[in-house]
């Protein structure tokens, strides 16, 4: 046995136990036996001792995970532990790879039987060694109008890496890049994630691309509305327009969406109230429905219409009845001309100035119609009116009554009776217009004198007349008297006043069967007399009892008996 159990070199070694055999044996003794040895210093294994994965870095450093490391093979009661505050471990290499080699060096022994013990300078373990995940920086991606993808266009310009190694040689490859929104709905500030990316260069295998993203827009996509028209109209003063919307509709919708255009409370209205040709219509009140309306917006819509001027009667001017003048000129009463159809607060007046009324024809007629021009507008609204061309009242012409000239009657010898005979040689008319054709027909001309009795420049009333000609119905003919006188057998004419004469004839009808001579009036003056005074009042210069009737009488027949 060696002197002790700890390690040495030329350790004594005690032998005991030896003994001699053979017949003289016992004539010997063996001395103590000792011999020298060494004792080397038992090899440890570490156990426990591991290497943590780890990613690229650029250098072989591992880090060591060493609460668990301890030792096999140590002796029962040997106070013998691992020392691991000097523990190092390193990669065989830097770069990427799987189940690596890792040395682990700086381990020692502590404790009273440390000495008699030895680990091996280097432990080796295994670790994985995973590639560095780099961020990639510089790129962004655009805002852009819905369009049902989920597809982002990229700014790869100013690209690059954060993250590797100084001094290696790694460069990121956008050739392949690609964006696309987590969803395709309109929204702000949406996830864009970034694939497509890949790394360059000699040490590009140590690396590899965290995820990349960006944020960008994606804004509503604007629809036009079609077949929104707006119905022209004539002018009342307001802005509203009416609107057709059974052809209303979406155009821009991408294909497969649902989205419906909702016009219920469309409304129109004209840029102004005036008149004007493709006036501009603003719509408001449209908007959208369906599952995907929210990725819309509408444009603003808008359509054309005309506004017309709305027409106006003129009111309050009547025509003047005249008499046929063979013009259709009317004269006019513009006193109360106004008119009717404009709006209130409208500056809208009715100009008469040039006004002028024209029958329909130039003959005669009741409640003819009368066409007045000439008509026109004034004021600040005026232009958003029209007044009908011609205006028609009614009114008469009535004939013209024609004198005549140069119709005589003839005197005749009293007979009884009132007739008169006529000389119309040369009866002609008298105010005819120029041009008319209207002359006199006398076949039928009949002569009256007012009464038969004897007179000087008795009126006779001719009857029978009419007219005859294309424009005979625009004339009339006025009552047509002239004169001429009866006379007595054997009297003058001229020697008898209208009273005595008037007093003749009546007497002598009523005493032709007494009277039979100038003798038998002066017998009856008498008579004669007081019927000269009480029928036909005889101007007298006295008061009636101072009446000298034998004058009267005498005068009357002194006259009468010429």
């Amino acid at each position: 046995s060696f002197a002790t159990k700890t390690v040495g070199t030329g350790k004594t070694v005690t032998v005991s136990g030896l003994g001699l055999t053979g017949v003289d044996a016992g004539n010997y003794m063996l001395n103590p036996t000792t011999a020298l040895a060494d004792i080397t210093a038992k090899a440890l294994t570490v156990t426990g001792l591991a290497a943590n994965n780890r990613a690229y870095d650029g250098t072989t450093t591992a880090s060591l995970y060493l609460s668990g490391s301890g030792l096999t093979g140590v002796e029962a009661g040997d106070e013998t532990t691992i020392n691991i505050g000097s523990a190092l471990g390193a990669f065989d290499t830097k770069s990427v790879g799987t189940a690596k080699a890792v040395t682990v060096t700086g381990l020692g022994l502590t404790g009273a039987d440390a000495g008699n013990y030895w680990l091996a300078p280097t432990f080796s373990t295994q670790a994985d060694m995973t590639a560095k995940g780099l961020s990639v920086t510089g790129i962004t991606a655009n805002n852009r109008v819905y369009d049902g993808t989920t597809i982002a266009t990229l700014n790869l310009g100013s690209a690059g890496l954060t993250g590797v190694v100084a001094g290696e040689e790694v460069t990121l490859n956008t050739g392949a890049a690609m964006g696309a929104f987590a969803d395709k709905m309109a929204g702000t500030g949406k996830t864009v994630t970034i694939s497509g990316l890949g790394l360059l260069g000699t040490d590009a295998g140590n690396y590899w691309i965290n995820s990349a993203n960006t944020l960008a827009d994606i804004t509503a996509k604007a629809l036009t509305a079609t077949g929104v028209a707006a119905i022209s109209r004539a002018y009342d003063g307001t802005t509203i327009a009416a609107l057709n919307l059974g052809s209303a509709g979406l155009s821009g919708v991408v294909a497969g969406d649902i989205t419906t255009l909702n016009t219920g409370s469309a409304s129109g209205a004209f840029s102004t109230k005036t008149v004007g040709t493709d006036k501009t219509v603003t719509v408001t009140g449209l908007d959208l429905l369906g599952t995907d309306a929210g990725n819309y917006r509408l444009d603003a819509t808008t359509t054309l219409a005309d506004i017309t001027a709305k027409l106006i009667m003129a009111s309050g001017i009547t025509a003047n009845d005249k008499v046929y003048d063979a013009t259709t000129l009317a004269t006019l009463n513009l006193g109360s001309a106004g008119l009717t159809g404009v709006v209130d607060g409208d500056v809208a007046t009715l100009n008469t100035g040039s006004a002028a009324g024209a029958f329909d024809t130039k003959t005669v007629g009741t409640e003819k119609t009368v066409t007045v021009t000439g008509l026109s507008l004034t004021g600040t609204d005026s232009a958003n009116y029209r007044i009908a061309p011609t205006f028609s009242t009614l009114a008469d012409i009535t004939a013209k009554a024609l004198n005549l000239m140069d119709l005589k009657a003839n005197n005749k010898t009293f007979d009884g009776n009132a007739t008169a005979s006529l000389d119309l040689s040369g009866a002609k008319l008298n105010g005819v217009a120029a041009g008319d054709v209207t002359t006199l027909n006398t076949a039928s001309a009949i002569g009256s004198f007012a009464t038969a009795a004897v007179g000087v420049g008795k009126v006779v009333t001719i009857s029978g007349l009419a007219l005859s000609g294309a424009d005979a119905g625009n004339y009339s003919i006025a009552k047509v008297t002239t004169t001429a006188d009866i006379t007595r057998d054997g009297l003058l004419a001229s020697d008898l006043t209208d009273e005595v004469t008037a007093l003749f004839d009546q007497i002598w009808h009523m005493t032709t069967p007494v009277i039979k001579s100038q003798a038998a009036i002066t017998v009856e003056k008498k008579v004669i007399i007081p019927m000269l005074i009480s029928l036909y009042s005889l101007t007298i210069e006295n008061e009636p009892d101072e009446v000298d009737v034998a004058s009267i009488a005498n005068k009357a027949v002194n006259i009468i008996g010429k």
